[in-house]
């Protein structure tokens, strides 16, 4: 990675960056929609920068196991405040959710098709069992008046 195709940072910025520190730029951008995309963008962070190198960068409060110094790599956006990073994250979860949303009514929808011609292939197999009618149930049997009686909860008989 070059200098060039870093982001400009400065001492007292807040920085978006990716908590994975894999220098493959690429496949960071592949993976916000590849499997570790879920309902949030959990593998970016909101970080302080104090000091800044031509190549890694120091924060106020690093994350557990980081480094001292972080490869600047990780950065994908910067700003003077706080609130306009939070603004980005928070536009970047939104467009998370919507995938989310959007792949699960997909997945209903191939779910309710697949079902429908599982059951058309199954009773296209069985004809014989699936062409009779369905055994009547205790509780159709009471409600139809035919004299089957139904326990209740202690046990004894319905009245």
């Amino acid at each position: 990675m070059t200098d060039q195709s870093l982001v400009p940072i400065q001492p007292g910025q807040y920085v978006l960056a990716f908590t994975n520190c894999h220098p493959d730029f690429g496949f960071l951008a592949g993976s916000m929609f590849g499997e570790i995309w879920e309902r949030e963008a959990r593998w970016l962070v909101i970080e302080r920068v104090i000091k800044v190198m031509p190549r890694t960068y120091h924060v106020a409060a690093p994350l557990p196991g980081d480094p001292r110094f972080l490869p600047r790599y990780r950065i994908i956006a910067a700003a003077s405040s706080k609130s306009q990073i939070q603004a980005l994250l928070e536009k970047i979860n939104r467009i998370a959710r919507r995938r989310h949303d959007q792949i699960n009514a997909a997945l209903e929808e191939i779910v309710k098709r697949a079902d429908t011609e599982a059951e058309a292939a199954i009773t296209a197999a069985l004809p014989q069992v699936c062409s009779r009618p369905a055994p009547a149930r205790a509780a159709d049997a009471d409600a139809q008046g035919t004299g089957h009686q139904s326990p209740t909860p202690e046990g004894g008989p319905t009245g």
